[in-house]
């Protein structure tokens, strides 16, 4: 049974019932003007990482360039593309702070909720049918009468867009054509990602309309606004407000600050959030989302949102009690492929995740294996986000049966199929240590959804010191295999 996710509709990919279409970075079906949604920005290129010889390269030892990095609003907007369903947890929602003189309670249905049938009837047309664990709590809370403000946590695709979306469209009046509701988001990318949520579940709310408040799409002084919903980056929205007049804060009846944790990390953008909020009407309700809980956020939700209900739903914890771990020592990068393609003969493997330090070893991995006849995909940071996007759908959907991956997509991706994750290197930091996080991450995409995995790990005699390490911190044990030993690989699939 599907549940109300993140996801947005509209544009191409391929979804399964009760799932999103991908990617969507612009509303589908929009009949906005130029001044309602900005021309998208030019896609970056996609270096093709099959045009490389494989031949002449150093070893990935000897590689100096440096492990992608990439920015946390990045990884927010890739989660909710990916997402063709939602994270089910276990656990429920805690309360963390309530106000005692409202009452507080869940629902199970989409019915109990004080919705509009054009909203409800939005819901169902994207294959959805009941709320979220998040949903359950939130949204009796953010539809209550008289309104109250909210802080909510919740991991990426557990369902915080479409409730806060839901919100905007059920506390709108359609009659009244000016701004009510003010949506901030961190980038661009994701405030339009918000408005493919909007334009999907608000489909059949003809008289609702949804500007946006990002680079690019100018507005002159003056300019009398009539789309109730406006979506948009501080900076902009802070320009809209204050320097074009162009959005009226005093009649603001719904303020939603999005990524909170993002916003926090970005320069700027949380004293531009701050400044917009204090500018709104004291009866202005307050919705605050986050993945993250930390002290910085709850410090800068004290400065948002006044006398606040709490609500988080903590994420699953990985674990590697159901992944059997095992090494090799290594003399170069090309007995490290020999050790791979013994796994391969091995053992039946659904699908891989191969996972590189740098680039440079991610290409010339991916040209060695396409020579030898496998379909593979690889997952840069140089890729947009949507490309990116792409590449992890083909994969999820076994178009290509292994995915070669540096960091960048180290967490989120819960593919059923994924039997073996490989680190051709193992992950490090800056003084040469264990990157224990990502080390667990990587790991972590397989043996998903209580089944057993394997994970392997190729590494040089000088980095066995780092095995003992990760053992240690983790209280595991990794064990030693001879890369040439095609009798002891096999054994593992028993």
């Amino acid at each position: 049974m599907a549940e109300a996710g993140d996801s947005g509709g509209g544009g191409g990919g391929e979804a399964g019932p009760g799932s999103l279409p991908l990617p969507c970075l612009f509303p589908p079906g929009s009949t906005a003007t130029p001044r309602h949604l900005p021309a998208p920005c030019a896609p970056q290129r996609c270096r093709d990482p099959f045009v490389r010889r494989r031949a002449g390269r150093g070893d990935e030892e000897e590689d100096e360039e440096e492990e992608e990095k990439v920015v946390s609003a990045e990884t927010s907007l890739l989660n909710k593309l990916i997402r063709t369903s939602l994270v089910e947890s276990s656990h429920a929602v805690e309360i963390l702070q309530r106000d005692p003189n409202s009452p507080l309670y869940s629902i199970r249905t989409f019915e109990e909720l004080p919705l509009k049938k054009e909203l409800l009837q939005g819901i169902y047309m994207m294959g959805f049918n009941r709320p979220s664990k998040i949903q359950e709590t939130a949204l009796p809370m953010m539809l209550a009468y008289p309104p109250q403000n909210l802080i909510a946590q919740s991991q990426s695709g557990t369902g915080k867009t479409a409730a806060f979306v839901l919100a905007m469209l059920s506390r709108v009046n359609a009659t009244e054509k000016y701004p009510q509701c003010l949506c901030l988001a961190p980038t661009y990318e994701l405030a339009l990602q918000i408005g493919c949520v909007i334009e999907a579940i608000g489909r059949f709310c003809a008289d609702i309309k949804v500007t946006y408040a990002v680079r690019g799409n100018r507005v002159p002084q003056g300019t009398v606004l009539k789309e109730q919903i406006v979506i948009g980056t501080p900076g902009t929205m802070l320009d809209w407000c204050f320097k074009r007049k162009v959005v009226d804060v005093k009649k603001i009846t719904l303020f939603v600050l999005d990524e909170a944790d993002i916003m926090i990390d970005t320069q700027g953008l949380s004293f531009q959030s701050i400044r917009i909020q204090r500018a709104l009407p004291k009866s202005c309700q307050m919705l605050l989302f986050s993945a993250t809980f930390k002290s910085t956020v709850r410090e800068f939700a004290g400065q948002i949102v006044s006398n606040p209900i709490m609500i988080k739903l903590r994420e699953d914890e990985l674990t590697l009690s159901n992944i059997r771990q095992y090494y090799f020592v290594c003399r170069s990068r090309e007995e490290k492929y020999e050790a791979l393609c013994n796994i391969y003969g091995s053992i039946t493997i659904g699908q891989a995740m191969i996972f590189c330090q740098t680039r440079r070893s991610a290409d010339w991995l991916a040209v060695a294996m396409t020579q030898d006849g496998h379909q593979v995909a690889i997952l840069t940071a140089e890729l947009t986000v949507v490309q990116r996007a792409n590449v992890i759908q083909r994969f999820r959907s076994g178009k290509e049966k292994v995915l070669i991956a540096t960091n960048v997509c180290a967490r989120g991706i819960d593919v059923q199929q994924v039997t073996i994750v490989v680190n051709f290197s193992l992950p490090t930091n800056q003084q040469g240590e264990p990157d224990f996080e990502t080390y667990l991450h990587r790991i972590g995409r397989t043996g998903r959804f209580g089944k057993n995995g394997i994970a392997f790990s190729m590494l040089q005699s000088q980095d066995v010191a780092l095995v003992e390490m990760i053992e240690e911190h983790f209280q595991t044990r990794i064990k030693r295999l001879d890369p040439g030993d095609m009798e002891e690989i096999e054994k593992l699939e028993n």
